[in-house]
């Protein structure tokens, strides 16, 4: 399969998901740093079936941050520790709608504010990157 069908494809599958917001997510934390520290650990979130999206990321940004400040981190390293959670949460089996909603919730999105529907077009673009190499090591470059 040739670089453009590829691209294509992506394309085609990015944009259906971006059509297919869901109109039951919620409005974010404003308090970043206390989500962080309030975080379970993954292997415990991911037991709790009334966990939410926004703990799920949570948990998993707290174990990315290895006890370092969120804060601290420039905008490339921002964008590699999403993609570092997103490749993570599909390696624990999370379906792709689930790994769109939890990143939905990064901190790295609060520009959009509480626009969701905004931050759900810019997770897909993102999980998108995140789980297709090929495509992540082209964006990460250009950071």
């Amino acid at each position: 399969m040739s670089y453009e069908n590829e691209y294509a494809i992506f394309e085609e599958i990015t944009n259906g998901l971006k059509a297919n917001y869901p109109a039951d997510m919620y409005e974010p934390t404003s308090n970043i740093m206390e989500a962080i520290h309030q975080a379970s650990s993954v292997d415990k979130i991911l037991m709790n079936i009334s966990a939410t999206e926004e703990e799920i990321y949570y948990a998993f940004l707290k174990e990315e941050l290895k006890g370092e400040s969120y804060y601290n981190k420039s905008e490339k390293e921002e964008t590699l520790l999403d993609f570092n959670i997103a490749a993570r949460m599909l390696k624990e089996d999370m379906d792709y709608i689930t790994i769109i909603q939890c990143m939905s919730y990064s901190p790295r999105l609060s520009h959009l504010g509480n626009d969701m529907e905004k931050r759900w077009q810019n997770a897909v673009n993102d999980t998108s990157i995140a789980i297709n190499p090929i495509y992540s090591m082209a964006i990460v470059d250009l950071l």
